[in-house]
């Protein structure tokens, strides 16, 4: 709602494009539907279609999706097992390797993940199946240069290899097929191009992003534009508060907790520094999105 006040501040008739997931806060779904020149699209698999052809979300894109890719690797390695085939690439491989901590930086050297590529995984014992160490095992691996049998810090999300066993599939497919793909058929279909108000300081990925491609990826595959990038939290709160934009009800209204000081007109006339501004809040929800995620 802040980057569409601002960007029809300057041109009044652009327009707005929701996904309706059928995910989001009820009264999120009821405010878009108040707004002016507001398109809505759907995508083309429900959520619980999502979840039955490919898995659950389950504690972030990154775990979610090396938990997928592992638990191909696996299904690849079984069946070599059952008909007594080895050798050949095996696909998913570096999902694996993250999932049980093998450090697959120098990976031309390293003989422990070029053994992994090939479903190899060694064991000292030759009637213990590869799955074993999977399940159980840890690998030896250079950390700075030093030997270590701990597990690679780099990569390892070990804690999460419990996964494997889940009795239900873990994926990170919901949001590229309920909100990322809508929006590209859009942007094909209508030949425009998206303007988006995430922030860098929403997540690791989105700061990446940010560092390589700048505010505006024109250059990117799927041109895109994120004017807010550099903006905190704080900033679009601060907006609200002083441009008495309209929110939806789920969010409360926007306090500002000024201390001991007295407020003194517009604090966003008071510069770009936080030095003597009062703290913002929100009197409901602080941040909403699909209601039944698990990241």
């Amino acid at each position: 709602m802040v980057l569409l006040h601002i960007a029809r501040k300057m041109y009044p008739k652009i327009s707005a494009v929701y996904v309706d997931t059928g995910l989001e806060y009820p009264e999120v779904r009821e405010f878009v539907k108040q707004q002016e020149n507001v398109e809505i699209i759907r995508p083309k698999m429900n959520f619980r279609q999502v979840i039955i052809k490919y898995g659950y979300p389950m504690i972030g894109k990154e775990v979610a999706g090396c938990v997928y890719g592992a638990r191909r690797y696996m299904e690849k390695l079984l069946e070599q097992e059952k008909n007594a085939e080895s050798g050949g690439k095996v696909s998913n491989y570096s999902h694996m390797a993250d999932l049980v901590g093998i450090d697959r930086r120098d990976d031309k050297e390293n003989e422990l993940y070029k053994s992994l590529i090939r479903g190899e995984i060694p064991s000292t014992d030759i009637k213990t199946p590869a799955r074993y160490l999977i399940f159980h095992g840890k690998y030896p691996h250079k950390e700075n240069g030093v030997e270590t049998s701990e597990y690679s810090k780099m990569y390892n999300k070990e804690r999460y290899r419990f996964f494997l066993e889940a009795p239900f599939e873990i994926a990170d497919r919901c949001c590229s097929i309920m909100k990322k793909s809508p929006m590209h058929g859009y942007a094909k279909r209508t030949g425009k191009m998206p303007m988006t108000a995430q922030m860098a300081s929403e997540s690791r990925l989105r700061t990446t992003n940010w560092l390589k491609n700048g505010c505006n990826g024109f250059d990117m595959k799927s041109p895109i534009s994120y004017p807010m990038s550099f903006w905190m939290e704080q900033d679009v709160l601060e907006y609200i508060f002083n441009s008495h934009i309209p929110i939806a009800d789920v969010y409360g209204e926007v306090t500002a907790d000024f201390g001991e000081a007295q407020p003194q007109g517009n604090t966003m006339d008071m510069g770009i520094f936080d030095v003597g501004k009062p703290i913002f809040d929100t009197t409901g929800c602080d941040r909403t999105g699909c209601v039944f995620c698990s990241f």
